[in-house]
């Protein structure tokens, strides 16, 4: 009988640009790796970029008007759609394969999350109501030995000159015979 179960790893980054190079321990009886997801857990706020202020034009009459940055009247519908935080790389790698099995961009979180939600009119979708989604990456990969190397590469820092603080959680699902 085939179980399912996952392993948790956590990286603490701390430092602008850090690399950290990590092990993950796999059962004896694993028959093979079935998915892979991460999480980013905060431990200073996010750095908030810079705003851009308004800008002053002369009309025509003299009078001054303030154009502020995202004010483009010659277009007529803007698209509400935010681009992710991208935080960081993730690789993993199994001992007994050549290659990388698994390769991602790690973002904080979906931005884009209540887009289309009416209900955000009178309730907001936020990480402490509502949670940011993680999806398992599925994946089938048998005859995997017991133990993975990995790497995660620190972006966010690295953008902001800035040392942050964050963790980052990987979670490998398999499966095992009982």
């Amino acid at each position: 009988m085939m179980k399912e179960s996952v392993i948790v790893t956590k990286l603490s980054i701390k430092l602008e640009g850090e690399r950290k190079h990590f092990q993950v321990k796999l059962p004896s009886d694993i028959k093979s790796i079935i998915g892979i997801e991460y999480s980013i857990r905060l431990a200073d706020m996010w750095p908030v970029p810079p705003v851009e202020p308004p800008r002053e034009v002369v009309n025509p009459d003299g009078t001054i008007s303030l154009i502020l940055p995202d004010d483009d009247s010659s277009v007529a519908i803007k698209s509400k759609f935010k681009a992710n935080q991208f935080v960081g790389e993730l690789r993993l790698q199994s001992y007994d394969q050549m290659n990388w099995f698994y390769a991602a961009d790690v973002y904080a979180n979906d931005e884009n999350l209540n887009l289309c939600d009416v209900s955000d009119l009178h309730f907001r979708v936020k990480e402490y109501s509502h949670g940011i989604p993680r999806y398992e990456e599925v994946m089938i990969i048998p005859g995997i030995s017991t133990l993975i190397q990995g790497w995660y590469l620190d972006a966010l820092g690295k953008k902001y000159n800035q040392n942050l603080r964050y963790e980052v959680g990987i979670y490998v699902w398999i499966t095992t015979e009982e």
